[in-house]
């Protein structure tokens, strides 16, 4: 009888590469629409009256940013670079803040006073919330891939 090493096979990658190619693509397409969208509004307005001003142009640098964040998350999962690791628990962090903020909405009596047709902001909340969960715990078990 012969002892099999106790060195296991490594775990198949795929939930990371899924998401990983599923953010590049997003963000990509997401900055190309903003980008297609932009270029239609000008043209058909004229630069002076397609009603760029500084909030909005803020609002799209924010957007841009963040859309790029995305991009380098997906990038960083892909090659199992410690710095997607870090965007992956700030993702979490940010998901937590999300529906406590819409908790406490709710129970302050916010929502007579918000937008009619805004009732699914509890389950995109709780939605994100329970994406974000268990992907953090399956990319904290592979910490030591990271590099």
């Amino acid at each position: 009888m012969s002892a099999q090493g106790t060195n296991a096979a490594p775990l198949p990658y795929r939930w990371g590469k899924f998401e990983g190619w599923l953010l590049v693509v997003w963000s990509s397409l997401a900055v190309l629409g903003l980008g297609a969208a932009l270029l239609v509004r000008v043209r058909r307005a004229g630069l002076e009256a397609s009603g760029f001003e500084l909030p909005a142009v803020l609002l799209l640098l924010i957007v841009v940013g963040l859309c790029a964040v995305i991009l380098l998350m997906g990038k960083g999962l892909l090659r199992k670079r410690s710095y997607a690791l870090r965007l992956v628990y700030v993702r979490l962090v940010l998901s937590v803040l999300l529906a406590c903020g819409v908790v406490v909405g709710r129970a302050a009596g916010l929502r007579e006073r918000a937008l009619p047709g805004r009732d699914g902001d509890v389950g995109r909340a709780v939605g994100f919330l329970a994406l974000s969960i268990p992907t953090a715990r399956y990319y904290y078990r592979r910490r030591h891939e990271f590099h």
